[in-house]
């Protein structure tokens, strides 16, 4: 069967108001930079947002990593198609900056290969709405954006292997990101 049930639509309803509450919130700063070592006792709130969700945070790993389609269906004909195409992107994005701010809790613990892959993941998200639309490709455009500044942060503030950063380089290959292609080019003097 196709679908949710109650249970699920009210978990995911909550999921979304939680989070929304969350990025309209001063702690929405732990979405925006890595955090420091401690970072779990700095961004409290955050984390235990973060540790709540782990169930539907999987899903969203998962989901990316499948082809899928959402059609846009605009059942009233008066109102134009974005406002069907405009809540799907969005949402998307937000996965993105869900998924920034995971990722940069996992290298704040010193788990690296977690906080590329959430990168990654977050890429991927991007990828997946290319091509819907024009809205849907300026919203894969800004994924791509947060994704790839937040890949920046990561190789200018840890000690990224040589794997991190070929996991990296192949998840930007067909990717315009010039600036990451050649990751050693971040890294500074203490790689040289």
């Amino acid at each position: 069967a196709v679908g949710l049930s109650e249970r699920e639509f009210a978990t995911g309803k909550e999921f979304c108001e939680t989070w929304d509450a969350l990025a309209n919130s001063s702690a929405f700063q732990a979405f925006e930079s890595p955090w420091p070592s401690n970072g779990d006792g700095a961004h409290r709130e955050v984390a235990a947002w973060l540790d709540r969700w782990q169930p539907q945070l999987a899903q969203l790993r998962t989901a990316t990593e499948l082809k899928w389609y959402l059609p846009l269906v605009n059942p009233a004909p008066e109102l134009p198609l974005h406002t069907d195409a405009l809540p799907a992107a969005t949402a998307v994005r937000h996965y993105a900056w869900i998924l920034r701010g995971s990722a940069f809790r996992a290298a704040a613990r010193g788990d690296l290969d977690r906080a590329v892959a959430e990168l990654i993941t977050a890429f991927r998200f991007g990828r997946q709405l290319r091509g819907g639309g024009t809205l849907q490709n300026l919203v894969s455009i800004q994924i791509n954006g947060l994704a790839g500044q937040a890949a920046s942060q990561l190789i200018q503030s840890y000690e990224l292997g040589e794997p991190q950063l070929q996991m990296l380089a192949a998840a930007l290959a067909d990717e315009d990101f010039s600036q990451l292609t050649a990751p050693r080019s971040l890294r500074g003097e203490r790689y040289q």
